[in-house]
């Protein structure tokens, strides 16, 4: 990751200088600390700083798994000539981690996935315009807005926006947007592996041997004949070991049988 996240999505020359990008790190870090619970005002900032000499490995790891997103987004996006402000930015954060901690996928298109917050943000904006006077601090988007240091207001923009996203997962899935996020379940052990390396008689699907020693280099790796997202799973009989080149290649196509342990199964729908 690097300043290109902020240069081509948020701040300024200027705003860099003045380390704004650092005070939404903060901020991130603080919402996820405290599970949404905590304001994310100057005072609460300086609390932490004074309280936190380190922070804890889960908020560091979902926070760097959050700007690493963010980051491939602003290499597709290129700079913008109108920058998104910190509450949105905040709010783009707090999509993708509800996306990979609430929903169990992951960004599969950065720029399909930003283009459809900004439309997001678009519509909650438009909408808000026909909240009444008088209940626009209860309903209207854009009045949250100007509050979001508040976690009362932050988690109302951040449940339209992962209601919205939940109501439209299977069409972002189906257009490639977001795709389902792999769990240990989805991951061949080493066990597996060396099953897999007697059942293949030492060859891969090309007819190549494969040197033993290379499965303990970590040169080849246990793919599923038909993939996750084709519905296959976990099991030897979907299973062979590939070379990890080779792997990588094949992506997310499902491949037929090949084997004698291999079985034949239904792609899903």
């Amino acid at each position: 990751m690097s300043y290109r996240l902020f240069e081509n999505l948020f701040a300024s020359n200027a705003k860099l200088d003045q380390r704004d990008h650092e005070e939404l790190v903060a901020r991130m870090c603080l919402k996820i600390k405290s599970d949404f619970a905590s304001p994310v005002t100057w005072q609460r900032l300086d609390e932490m700083y004074e309280v936190e000499t380190d922070l804890d490995a889960r908020t560091k790891t979902k926070v760097k798994n959050i700007l690493c997103d963010m980051d491939t987004i602003a290499a597709t996006t290129g700079e913008q000539k109108k920058k998104i402000t910190q509450v949105e930015f905040l709010a783009l954060a707090d999509v993708i981690y509800s996306l990979g901690e609430e929903c169990g996928y992951a960004i599969a298109d950065p720029l399909g996935f930003y283009t459809w917050f900004l439309e997001q943000d678009a519509y909650f904006t438009t909408v808000s315009d026909m909240v009444p006077t008088g209940e626009d601090l209860e309903k209207a988007y854009t009045k949250w807005k100007r509050k979001a240091l508040n976690a009362l207001y932050y988690n109302k923009i951040r449940y339209v926006f992962v209601e919205a996203l939940k109501l439209e997962l299977p069409d972002l899935e189906k257009a490639g947007i977001v795709k389902r996020r792999r769990t240990h379940q989805d991951t061949y052990t080493f066990e597996d592996k060396k099953k897999l390396y007697t059942l293949q008689d030492a060859r891969d699907r090309t007819g190549a041997n494969i040197p033993v020693l290379d499965l303990y280099m970590g040169k080849y790796e246990g793919d599923h004949m038909i993939t996750v997202k084709d519905g296959g799973p976990t099991t030897l009989a979907n299973g062979e070991l590939m070379k990890k080149e080779h792997n990588r290649a094949k992506g997310s196509k499902s491949n037929p049988p090949h084997f004698p342990h291999q079985v034949q199964l239904p792609l899903s729908e």
